[in-house]
């Protein structure tokens, strides 16, 4: 019985030590595993800070765009904003364009009928100095007539004066023959009633 239990001491020794370096191997495989996935963890860990920094670099990035995109749309609206009023600006220049042209077409209109006024004004200034020079040649005339003619218009004057006065006093006695002779007239009326 000794023998068979040493027999199966034996066995057992050696399964055991067979299991033991099979234990052996793969603890050393494990360990090696182990390290392995560690360095993986490592390798894994840098990625992943890698990706945290690109995600916090994109995020950034997608702010940054975020907000450029508002400053852009902004800047759009300024722009539609100020293009709205060049709009205006531009019709009102060119209402003041077509405002301008018909006032100089006017004015060019106007110019033209000055200067036929002006034409028209000349040729009567003209006509007004020729008879302003007929009329002082006339009024030369007749001064120089009336030179001639004043001291028979003077003896002419101190006759009708004279007429006048006896015109005058012949219409006085008229009046009083005639009060005379209506009184006379009266009276012998009365004197025959």
């Amino acid at each position: 019985m000794d023998d068979n239990n040493n027999l199966l001491d034996k066995q057992t020794a050696q399964i055991l030590t067979k299991d033991l370096i099979l234990l052996e191997k793969k603890c050393k495989a494990l360990q090696d595993l182990n390290e392995s996935l560690k360095k993986k963890h490592e390798h894994l860990k840098a990625d992943d800070l890698q990706l945290d920094q690109s995600i916090e670099f994109v995020s950034g990035s997608i702010q940054d765009n975020v907000h450029k995109k508002a400053a852009a749309q902004d800047e759009l609206q300024n722009l539609r904003e100020q293009n709205d009023q060049m709009v205006n600006e531009i019709n009102k220049i060119q209402a003041m364009k077509k405002a301008t042209h018909a006032d100089l077409d006017n004015t060019s209109l106007l110019i033209e009928s000055l200067g036929e006024e002006l034409d028209a004004l000349k040729t009567e200034k003209s006509m007004a100095l020729d008879r302003i020079a007929k009329m002082k040649k006339a009024i030369k005339d007749i001064n120089l007539d009336k030179e001639r003619k004043l001291p028979r218009l003077k003896k002419y004057d101190a006759m009708l004066k004279r007429a006048h006065g006896l015109f005058q006093e012949t219409k006085s006695r008229m009046d009083i023959s005639m009060k005379l002779r209506k009184v006379l007239q009266s009276t012998e009326e009365t004197a025959l009633n």
